[in-house]
């Protein structure tokens, strides 16, 4: 039986996770300017915030919770167009603000034209 040339998985086009550098770079923000709520990846070892806390209690139990748009909640996009102008006069869509709850779910899938496709035999 003649055997079938290996093909690579399209897995191997997924860019490295680059989350450490990301935890660096707020770190050092935070050491510089201390501005910083870390929301970008799991703390086990430490509590959440107060006021995070007090906000999803706040949540959990006077409104009716379930899936929000994929791209934000437009309160959130709004207030973070809103940011950009008044800290820097940039006029921000809010449309064309897109708010993830970390960098994956922001990853475009590996059939998107924007990502390395793997070669194929």
């Amino acid at each position: 039986m003649a055997s079938r040339p290996a093909r690579v998985s399209r897995r191997s086009a997924v860019e490295p996770f680059h989350v450490m550098e990301v935890l660096k770079a707020a770190a050092e923000r935070q050491r510089t300017h201390g501005d910083v709520l870390m929301l970008c990846a799991g703390q086990p070892s430490t509590p959440a915030p107060a006021p995070a806390v007090e906000a999803a209690v706040r949540a959990a139990t006077s409104q009716v919770l379930g899936y929000t748009e994929s791209t934000g909640i437009l309160p959130l996009r709004q207030a973070v167009a809103e940011h950009h102008r008044e800290l820097s006069g940039i006029d921000v869509d809010p449309d064309e603000v897109l708010v993830f709850p970390g960098s994956s779910g922001a990853s475009p899938p590996s059939s998107s034209p924007r990502s390395t496709s793997a070669t194929r035999s």
